[in-house]
Parts: structure tokens; sequence; C-alpha cells
């Protein structure tokens, strides 16, 4: 681990859910840390490290409790009573992970779970670089593709798609609500047109009854933040 790695907790179980791997880990109260859903993580497990993103965060631990939470309601007002020190030693974390892939020790992205990591191993925060070369691996394939969008915790990280990817498919776009759909439907429909991927082409891959502002193109200030 680098130096300007920063730890975050520790592994401490792994489950099996919908074809995919969740791990959860504990991390304590810092400061100068909040966790961030989305934001990636690294579990180490020597010579490897164990690529995962963030799904789910709680609170843990004595202030969460009956008695705290009656304490923590009576010193509501009182800036001094709950203190640093308070919250290092009564308040962690415990964290919902969804594991992607591997990092082999040149930091080359391997997808799927090839080994279980054993319980207490360190879970860190990488660096921008690293998480710009795993991003960038994964969309490797898109690379003929226009820029949609950038990674929302590092507008650094630009994120690609390549809309021959929809030729002769059936294409469906999920997400909770607030979280783009219309954006990158808006997006992808502009570079559609660009592209010149029209049905007479294809012969079929028709969007029905498109709203003009669908096909407008984008104004490089609204493009989606992913």
């Amino acid at each position: 681990m680098s130096e300007s790695e920063e730890i975050v907790g520790v592994f401490i179980g792994l489950q099996s859910s919908n074809y995919e791997y969740i791990a959860t880990i504990i991390a304590p109260y810092k400061a100068d840390f909040s966790i961030e859903l989305g934001s990636f993580l690294l579990i180490h497990d020597e010579p490897f490290k164990l690529v995962s993103r963030v799904i789910d965060f709680v609170p843990q631990g004595e202030l969460t409790s009956f008695m705290g939470q009656k304490w923590l309601s009576d010193v509501a007002f009182d800036a001094e009573a709950i203190g640093s020190d308070i919250k290092k030693r009564k308040i962690s974390y415990s964290v919902k992970i969804k594991i992607l892939g591997t990092l082999d020790s040149k930091n080359n992205f391997l997808p799927g779970l090839r080994k279980i990591p054993h319980i207490t191993s360190r879970v860190i925060k990488p660096v921008s670089a690293v998480v710009s070369q795993i991003i960038n691996q994964v969309m490797n394939e898109q690379s003929r593709g226009s820029k949609v969008g950038d990674y929302f915790l590092d507008v650094g990280i630009p994120v690609k798609f390549d809309p021959r990817e929809l030729l002769e498919k059936r294409t469906f776009v999920f997400a909770r609500a607030g979280y783009g759909k219309s954006n990158l439907m808006k997006i992808l429909a502009s570079e559609w047109t660009s592209h010149n991927h029209s049905s007479r082409e294809t012969g079929d891959n028709i969007l029905p009854e498109i709203d003009e502002s669908l096909t407008r193109p984008m104004e490089s200030t609204r493009r989606s933040v992913l």
C-alpha cells in the first residue's frame, strides 16, 4: 500500500446476492473523511486488491442505541457536548460494498471475484489515478464513443459511450428517480443523430415520437455527471 492511499476500515464478511457479491466493512469515525455512495474502495488481499463500490452505509455504536439517542437529544443544542473524542470512541459505520473485480500487482483490472480476502483485511480509498485507470480499462471498448458525462466524484475522469452498441439490440435504461435517465437519453439521441444512425441505415432501432428537445445538441455545460 502506498503512503498516499488512505485506510478507511476493515473487511468483515462477504455474501452472494442475485448473482453478485456484497461485502461488509467496518469504518471508524474520522473527522476528515466521509463515505460517499458510489465511491470506489479497495480491499487488500496481497498481492491483489478487490475493487468495490459503496452501495449503502449506516451508523452504529453506542450513540445509535436507545440511551445514546436519548443523550443526543438532551445535548443537541450544546455544540461542545459532542466532541470528536466521543465520536471516535462511540461511532462507526457498517458499509455495504459491491465487489466488481480484482486489481493485480500491476493495477490491471480483472472482472469477477477469484479469491475471498481474510477477515480484518484493510480497506483503502484509492487515489484518483487508480480510479481513472480502472474506469479507463473498463471503458476501453467504448473508446470510439463520445463523451456522455464524467465520473460524479471526479469530473476529471470522462465517461464515454459508443451509440453503435445499441444497433440491433433492445436497450432499457433503469435507475432511481433523479439519477439522470432523461439527460442520458437526450445525450444518446443527440449523438445518434450526429453519427447519422438513422432507421434508414439500420432497418430498425427507430425512436418513435422523439421530443424536439431530445435531438437538440447538448451544450457542453449540460452533460450528465454519472
